[in-house]
């Protein structure tokens, strides 16, 4: 049996980080966090997790790409991606376009693209833990980054006429 406020206490931090880092808003990385701890929450007894914090990262990228689909005609952009370093304004204007357009197009690539695109850039997961947290081998949560690179990759290319780099 798991102490539900410790791993809540514990926890909460990184699935905050996770979630803004899709989201880059603050309302809807509360909703999804609280989506996927309340999630969990009513699944506890009936599940066994071996890895609690690859559980809850999980579904709170799920619940975030939940979100962004949902919104994406008014995707926000997450600060960190709209600030580059300068003060110069078309760099900031051209990255806060990057970033807005980053987030349309991981909320357009199939499921399992997203979520393992997600959980590798947005959590800083490793393609092991993605596969552990997934219940994936390594190698397929390899095949399913290296697609969502690509689709993204060529995405990119089509709107803009060149290839993003990797």
């Amino acid at each position: 049996m798991t102490d539900w406020a410790t791993l809540v206490r514990e926890q909460t931090p990184m699935l905050f980080q996770t979630a803004w880092r899709l989201l880059g808003h603050s309302q809807d990385t509360e909703d999804a966090v609280q989506d996927a701890l309340l999630a969990a929450y009513r699944e506890r007894d009936r599940i066994h997790v071996k890895n609690w914090g690859g559980f809850l990262r999980t579904a709170v990228t799920r619940r975030a790409l939940d979100r962004l689909r949902r919104r994406r005609a008014t995707a926000i952009v997450p600060e960190e991606l709209a600030s580059p370093v300068g003060d110069e304004p078309q760099p900031q204007a051209e990255a806060r376009e990057l970033a807005a357009w980053l987030q349309h197009a991981v909320a357009q690539l199939p499921a399992r693209q997203a979520e393992v695109f997600s959980l590798r850039y947005f959590a800083e997961m490793s393609n092991a833990e993605i596969a552990a947290a997934l219940n994936i081998t390594t190698e397929a949560a390899a095949v399913a980054l290296h697609k969502a690179r690509e689709t993204l990759s060529a995405m990119h290319q089509a709107r803009s006429g060149t290839a993003i780099r990797q």
